[in-house]
């Protein structure tokens, strides 16, 4: 199980243990990232996984940009339909929570 980054005693979840509404709400922070052209990733707004829920702004981020790299990375490694297929999912729930 690859766990790479820490925060306090908790490990956290690789890209691969993750559950897709949380990989989801990685793809949205990133979407929003490359559509609004902004300098620096946002941390996403997880939604699932207790412990990265409970994450700061600064860890999450710091997780994403350690788990998946850029977004041409993860488009890369999952594919375009994959991504979107996770968009969907996580979309209209962190929407919801606004």
């Amino acid at each position: 199980m690859n766990r790479p980054f820490t925060v306090g005693k908790h490990d956290l979840p690789g890209w691969d243990d993750m559950s897709d509404l949380d990989k989801g709400a990685i793809v949205v922070a990133m979407w929003r990232a490359k559509w609004w052209m902004l300098p620096s990733l946002r941390a996403a707004r997880f939604l699932d996984d207790p412990v990265l829920v409970a994450l700061d702004e600064n860890s999450a981020a710091r997780h994403m940009q350690k788990i998946v790299g850029s977004f041409d990375e993860l488009r890369n490694r999952i594919g375009e339909a994959e991504m979107c297929r996770l968009e969907r999912l996580a979309k209209p729930l962190m929407d919801q929570s606004r």
